[in-house]
């Protein structure tokens, strides 16, 4: 367990100082969850000693809160890339807005790619 610990925390100081990622997002992202992990490795080291109940239950809630946060902020950070994404791929006219039209523009022309694997034929 405190090889684990300081592992994360050897690995967490490597990626704030040296900044592997290309994108700013990415870096962010792997610096929260080496930081989330790192937190709750040390955290679960304290149910080593003999606790009362009222610590184990604070431990235990400080951990999910933690890791709640983390798993949004994830989930926060993934639909603002599909959404740019969307935009940059559908939003034709490029004013921000991506109306119906465009929306079915799209699949129109990309029906091959977007369709469900369901309709596809399967022809052997």
């Amino acid at each position: 367990l405190y090889v684990a610990i300081w592992m994360m925390t050897v690995f967490a100081l490597l990626n704030i100082f040296l900044k592997p990622f290309k994108y700013a997002i990415l870096w962010k992202l792997e610096n929260l969850s080496l930081v989330s992990i790192t937190i709750t490795l040390n955290l679960g080291v304290l149910y080593l000693d003999t606790l009362s109940k009222f610590a184990e239950f604070a431990i235990t809630l400080t951990v999910f809160f933690i890791n709640m946060v983390v798993f949004f902020v994830f989930l926060r950070n993934i639909a603002i890339e599909l959404k740019l994404e969307l935009y940059k791929r559908v939003d034709e006219n490029m004013d921000g807005d991506v109306t119906c039209d465009e929306v079915t523009g799209f699949i129109r022309k990309n029906w091959d790619e977007v369709k469900p694997s369901f309709l596809h034929s399967s022809k052997e």
